[in-house]
């Protein structure tokens, strides 16, 4: 009985969510515009090899639509950077606390990509870096908890970490313009708002105060206008992140002395 409703279910998902969304304006324009400027930072050098997704909330339920397009979207992006030819791995990594036996068995029956379940809740802490430094991971977030975000950062505050990644979840920019008038919180997205502000906005005298550093800016922010797309509260805010590769570079010694020593993952709370 679980067997079959999650064969229907996935058969469902490919031949309405993904047909639908590959057939969209949203998909065939704007989100492919905005992964080729994404991926064009790479020049070449660097290829996508994998793909981890945190927080896609459960699927099975009927009512939830969101999750389905968003797994349509993962789905999407994988049979696409294949095309572009990334040496992708054929395993799509993947976890949310809400998965059940449904989730679960449905992912398991994907084949383009396939889908490996995460046992635990990494609470997005994973460190990415790798010995190869033209591999590249690419993280899919959709619509998480800033903390979640912070916590990838956290994980990943090195020179080879920064560069190892690129993240498909809200915008960076917009959480830290939310969070002007709360300076703690402010504060508890450390990782976050030292991209956003090229370190400018480390202490609390001068949290609100623009960057002014003349050099390359960190964050590199591509956003997606999910306008055309007849469901607004399912693609909204997501933006491509990366961290520029001559930033990095520049601001190495910084980079090691703004790592928060006692940094341990946080919960959403």
């Amino acid at each position: 009985m679980k067997q079959n409703k999650a064969k229907k279910l996935r058969d469902k998902i490919i031949g309405t969510f993904v047909k639908q969304l590959k057939d969209s304006p949203f998909f065939r324009s704007e989100f492919l515009r905005s992964l080729k400027e994404s991926l064009s930072i790479l020049e070449g050098r660097r290829s996508i090899q994998s793909i981890i997704c945190y927080g896609l909330g459960s699927f099975s339920q009927s009512v939830d639509i969101a999750s389905r397009y968003q797994l349509a979207l993962l789905v999407l992006l994988y049979q696409h950077l294949l095309d572009l030819r990334h040496e992708l791995s054929q395993f799509v990594e993947i976890y949310d606390p809400s998965f059940d036996d449904i989730d679960r068995s449905t992912l398991l029956l994907f084949e383009s990509p396939k889908f490996k379940i995460i046992t635990e809740n990494e609470l997005c802490a994973r460190s990415l870096a790798r010995e190869r430094a033209d591999r590249v991971t690419l993280v899919y977030m959709p619509h998480m908890d800033k903390h979640f975000y912070n916590n990838l950062l956290g994980a990943n505050w090195s020179q080879q970490g920064l560069k190892s990644m690129i993240i498909l979840g809200n915008s960076f920019g917009e959480m830290i313009d939310t969070e002007i008038a709360r300076s703690r919180r402010q504060r508890e997205l450390h990782y976050i708002n030292t991209l956003v502000n090229n370190f400018e906005s480390n202490g609390s005298d001068n949290l609100h105060r623009p960057a002014k550093n003349k050099g390359e800016k960190a964050l590199i922010e591509t956003k997606i206008d999910d306008s055309s797309f007849e469901h607004s509260d399912v693609f909204n805010n997501l933006s491509f992140h990366s961290v520029c590769d001559i930033w990095v570079q520049e601001n190495s010694p910084k980079i090691s002395l703004h790592r928060l020593k006692s940094w341990q993952p946080s919960d959403s709370s």
